[in-house]
């Protein structure tokens, strides 16, 4: 080593000018690498351009059916059927299994024939009586009816003939009794004559729906009124004696013609009366009936309400599926006594899978009910796609690995046999998306404290490059932003490269 360098000094002292020129040459070269190398800065142009862009959040989840229950005897015994076994397909209601029940079977027939023996003779009575208070309330109404005929012909037909001209108004009787007895009989006259026009009006509204009992105090009050007429009438006839002015025979035709009157009238109200208290007998009748009908339908209700309990306790011995699935799981044998609400059979949705996901706090204001997700499921690889939707996002957070998150189901948009329960999915969901809108590379972006800039060539001097404020939007997947001022389309963004 000492040799060669007391061989190079030795070559640099007899080559002294060749030595220095050498020497500068090389620090020039130097001098100029460096320069050239610390000087050259150069920049990449990127075109301000309209197109699309989306933002997706993606997160990891798993495939679960969208309904799965566990399903376990409300009744514990022996296991007396099982009508399916495990992968088979059932629908909602369907028969699974049940445990033994001939003592709850025998029951539920003895409730059953007793609702029949309470049904079988209700309303009979009730019937019956029902009847007989309609027939009762016709008689009522055909006998009012009749009063009034029979009253009408007591007056204008028998009383009548013992007047002069009996349809004039204080008309006069045909004799003369020279007491206050004849004036009695003559403005009675007209007053049951008024009473008989108002009371013959009135019956033309008399129906099933009428007031009977009003009917029935009109009628018998003008009864009674022409009973005392026809009282009078007679004891001024009775006085009567035959004379060149009456004669013998007139007196007993009036007689006569009262007599008839009299009788008619006392039996109209005899037939009234009782027609009437038969009536008001028959309503009080219906009202006990129909107590006794309310009790009877609450004997039906009672022995209605012990069938159903006894329905209630047979169902306890029988599992029918709740949903229309596929038997999962079944924890039951032929003969094997099992207890009451321990879970032996599992059916899950056939054909109706969700995915749930936990998307992280920062990502989770950004999903809403609704997006679309593609999915993909590690089972069968990442080119082939299942579409997803967002159905759900839970409110409250869940806490994995220290990081706040927040659950999101998603339901698959079409059936799929390939999807299983407990895949694996991975999922890019929609978040947003925006078209024909100006973009962005996102890297070309100057972040400062008061905003976005560009940089771009000064149009006044192109030598020179200068920085242009924007404003942004929506930030996509693949790394452009969307510009919503500051550029236009076709303009030229620098970006520096070194």
């Amino acid at each position: 080593m000492k040799n060669i360098h007391k061989s190079f000094f030795n070559f640099i002292k007899a080559h002294k000018i060749w030595s220095v020129i050498g020497f500068v040459v090389l620090i020039i070269i130097i001098y100029f690498v460096f320069k050239g190398n610390s000087g050259s800065v150069k920049y990449d142009e990127t075109t301000v351009m309209r197109g699309s862009i989306s933002e997706i959040v993606s997160v990891t989840g798993n495939v679960k059916p969208m309904s799965s229950v566990d399903l376990a005897f409300e009744r514990g015994g022996r296991v007396d059927n099982i009508n399916v076994s495990v992968g088979d397909k059932v629908y909602v209601g369907e028969y699974l299994l049940n445990v033994a029940s001939a003592d709850l079977l025998a029951s539920l027939n003895q409730t059953k024939a007793n609702l029949k023996k309470v049904q079988a003779g209700f309303g009979d009575s009730a019937d019956k009586t029902a009847l007989d208070f309609v027939q009762a309330k016709n008689s009522l109404i055909n006998v009012i009816k009749d009063s009034y005929t029979k009253a009408d012909d007591a007056v204008r037909n028998k009383i009548y003939s013992l007047f002069t001209d009996p349809a004039k108004y204080r008309a006069k009787l045909a004799f003369s009794t020279g007491s206050f007895l004849q004036e009695d009989i003559e403005e009675g006259k007209d007053t049951v004559n008024d009473n008989l026009d108002f009371w013959y009006w009135s019956l033309s509204g008399l129906n099933n729906f009428s007031d009977l009992d009003a009917y029935y105090d009109t009628a018998k009050t003008n009864l009674i009124f022409i009973k005392s007429l026809l009282d009078k009438c007679a004891e001024a006839v009775n006085s009567l004696k035959a004379d060149t002015s009456t004669l013998q025979t007139q007196i007993d035709t009036w007689k006569a013609n009262i007599s008839l009157a009299r009788t008619s009238v006392n039996t109209a109200i005899e037939t009234l009366t009782s027609t009437f208290d038969q009536y008001k007998t028959s309503s009080l009748s219906v009202k006990i009936s129909q107590n006794d009908t309310l009790a009877e339908e609450a004997g039906i209700e009672q022995a209605k309400a012990q069938v159903a309990a006894a329905e209630a306790e047979l169902a306890k011995t029988v599992i029918r599926s709740p949903i229309s699935g596929v038997i999962t799981s079944l924890e039951a044998k032929l003969g094997e006594i099992v207890p009451a609400n321990k879970n032996i059979i599992s059916v899950i949705s056939y054909g109706d899978y969700e995915v749930e996901a936990f998307v992280p706090e920062a990502d989770i204001a950004k999903v809403k009910n609704g997006n679309l997700a593609t999915t993909t499921l590690d089972a069968y690889g990442s080119n082939i796609n299942f579409e997803t939707i967002v159905i759900k996002i839970d409110p409250s957070a869940t806490v994995i690995d220290g990081v706040p998150t927040y659950k999101v189901t998603l339901k698959f948009t079409n059936k799929d046999e390939r999807v299983r329960s407990g895949m694996t999915a991975n999922l890019d969901i929609l978040t947003n998306k925006k078209d024909d809108v100006l973009i962005l590379p996102n890297r070309v972006l100057i972040n400062k404290e008061d905003g976005k800039f560009v940089s771009i060539l000064n149009p006044l001097d192109v030598s020179e490059i200068i920085e242009k404020k924007i404003v942004t939007g929506l930030r996509g997947s693949d790394g452009n932003i969307e510009i919503l001022s500051g550029l236009d389309e076709g303009e030229k963004v620098l970006s520096l490269i070194k």
